[in-house]
């Protein structure tokens, strides 16, 4: 059973994958996809050094995330063609990880789902949804930015509104950290429950 876990950034998304994860799910987690697509040599780096220029690289070839990140998020213009470059090809490698996973519960973390279309191959979509100004909190401390480029980062993500509706099930993060874990087992033994009546793999 694939199920997508999403929420917006800082939402407490890493601490209901972790608890999956130790509970016993598969865990494929875009952000490390990401990294994994863009590694050195890769065909998808040669394309953003080509668009964004040499600057993006490390000393030892690799790309500079934080550099790339302050490029794309001070003009929409930059962050639609990043978009255009990676957004494919980390699609196409989570398709492939979780449709080989044929036993269990594999859980798809995918901090940014804009349409259903995008994951029309999973079985369930879990959002995990908290208070804005905390997670614009997090965000800063987390990646120590400031809170003009939160802000642009947290603009750049779908609204609330948009993610709710295409959520099958919300783990509601307003409340303290165990709270948040006892939650992700119960939502864990929830879908167990049905990859145990006979849920089959797309």
């Amino acid at each position: 059973m694939i199920v997508v876990l999403t929420g917006g950034i800082a939402s407490g998304k890493t601490v209901v994958s972790d608890e999956m994860k130790a509970l016993g799910a598969t865990v494929i987690d875009a952000d490390v996809v990401a990294r994994e697509v863009v590694a050195k040599g890769s065909p998808v780096l040669s394309q953003l050094v080509s668009e964004f220029g040499v600057e993006i690289l490390t000393e030892a070839g690799t790309l500079d995330r934080q550099i790339l990140k302050n490029i794309a998020f001070a003009d929409e213009k930059k962050l639609a063609r990043l978009n255009g470059i990676t957004h494919p090809a980390i699609r196409k490698r989570i398709f492939d990880l979780a449709v080989a996973v044929k036993k269990g519960l594999c859980l798809v973390v995918i901090p940014l789902v804009k349409t259903l279309e995008q994951v029309q191959w999973a079985h369930r979509i879990l959002v995990v949804d908290t208070d804005a100004e905390q997670q614009l909190k997090r965000v800063m401390r987390r990646d120590s930015v400031n809170s003009d480029l939160a802000e642009k980062i947290f603009a750049a993500q779908i609204d609330r509104e948009t993610r709710l509706v295409m959520a099958d099930d919300v783990i509601n993060n307003r409340f303290d950290l165990d709270t948040l874990k006892s939650t992700a087992h119960r939502m864990y033994a929830f879908y167990c429950k049905m990859c145990s009546g006979g849920i089959k793999i797309k």
